[in-house]
């Protein structure tokens, strides 16, 4: 064929587009509302009868921090957490992985943003020292009293790494809490669950954090787990946990979402995802007259992963608890670094406080939580 300098013109632009895949986005669509995740059996559970009624834990400097932040909008793009040393141990161990076993490429469905470009972790799996050590173990189940249980998929086969959830249960209530509520959801489909247990009645940062680390670590060292794909969701104490985590810039947790938390610090220095459950009746929590929203707890998310202060509807279906039909009550915010979802429900649980678990709760985190595989 004749090479002049049209047909160079159009080779170089080809070069720069042509056969290049396009993103997909399964958190939300082009009108910004996520696909309706599906239903799950069993998504709502009692918590055992046992009320948490633990007020909020004191911060550093002894008294539970005021906030009242918000930030700049930076776009709508996620940035996914890829593998690093910087500063904390859960970095670090990503980092030690990666370099260990290379990186292994995974399913390459991509964590939503809105639009932006997509960071390449997404569709990379990073296996722990622990993969090819072991098949799935009996039953699926692994139970040491007084320390921790491990749930693993039916799909786990300990040679492919598989995404972890850190659950942390409530105050006054055993580490088999949420493994009985998350029973039967989907959650326990998608992912490998740890459920540690506090040393004490709640979780305390100063006296469980080794504990948390050493089963963290004990996780990574004997099973096959995506160190980039590490997920931490809890209850009450267990929520503010990792809020307190968060404060202390803990790296490990590529998303959270935690339930019925409280503010510790106005922000932490890394935009993480966040799906923010809160009772609209939460007396247990920030829920006062000076108050009367809830939002204080929001606002150190809403500063860490500097989004602007509109919010688009985020569809999320409701449930039955208690003979109330439950309005979840979820919103996403505009303009974050990372998506960051609050839901502002109605669910009684909990003696009518609304600080219970609520019904929806199994199928908003999965369906979260699984936007970023």
């Amino acid at each position: 064929m004749e090479f002049n300098s049209r047909t160079l013109l159009l080779v170089t632009a080809c070069l720069g587009s042509c056969g290049q895949p396009t993103p997909t986005t399964p958190m939300q669509s082009s009108s910004g509302v996520a696909p309706q995740p599906r239903a799950t059996a069993g998504m709502h559970a009692a918590t055992g009868g046992t009320i948490d009624r633990t007020p909020p834990l004191p911060d550093s400097a002894g008294s539970t921090a005021g906030v009242s932040g918000s930030g700049s909008a930076v776009g709508g793009m996620l940035a996914s957490h890829p593998a690093s040393a910087a500063g904390s141990a859960g970095g670090k161990e990503r980092a030690e992985a990666a370099g260990a076993a290379g990186a292994q490429m995974g399913p390459t469905t991509p964590a939503a943003g809105s639009g932006g470009s997509i960071s390449s972790a997404a569709r990379t799996r990073l296996p722990s020292t622990g993969c090819g050590k072991s098949k799935r173990p009996e039953g699926g189940v692994v139970t040491v009293s007084g320390s921790h249980i491990y749930s693993f998929p039916a799909s786990y086969d300990g040679t492919t790494p598989m995404p972890l959830i850190m659950a942390f249960h409530a105050a006054g209530n055993g580490n088999d809490q949420l493994r009985r509520i998350t029973t039967g959801s989907a959650l326990e489909d998608h992912f490998v669950m740890a459920f540690p247990k506090s040393s004490g009645n709640g979780w305390s940062l100063s006296a469980d954090s080794d504990k948390v680390d050493a089963t963290y670590k004990d996780l990574l060292s004997n099973y096959c787990i995506d160190t980039g794909r590490v997920f931490a969701t809890g209850h009450s104490s267990g929520a503010q946990l990792i809020v307190q985590l968060m404060c202390k810039n803990q790296d490990r947790y590529h998303a959270i979402a935690p339930v019925a938390s409280s503010a510790y610090c106005e922000r932490w220095d890394k935009a993480v995802p966040a799906l923010v459950i809160h009772g609209a009746n939460d007396k247990e929590r920030a829920n006062t007259n000076q108050d009367a929203d809830g939002k204080k707890d929001l606002a150190p998310y809403l500063a860490s992963n500097r989004c602007s202060m509109e919010t688009t509807s985020h569809e999320q279906a409701g449930c039955s608890s208690g003979g109330t039909q439950v309005a979840p009550g979820c919103v996403a915010y505009t303009g974050c670094a990372e998506p960051t979802i609050w839901c502002h429900h109605n669910d009684p649980q909990y003696s009518g406080t609304n600080h219970g678990w609520p019904c929806f709760a199994n199928s908003a985190i999965d369906a979260f939580f699984s936007s970023f595989l």
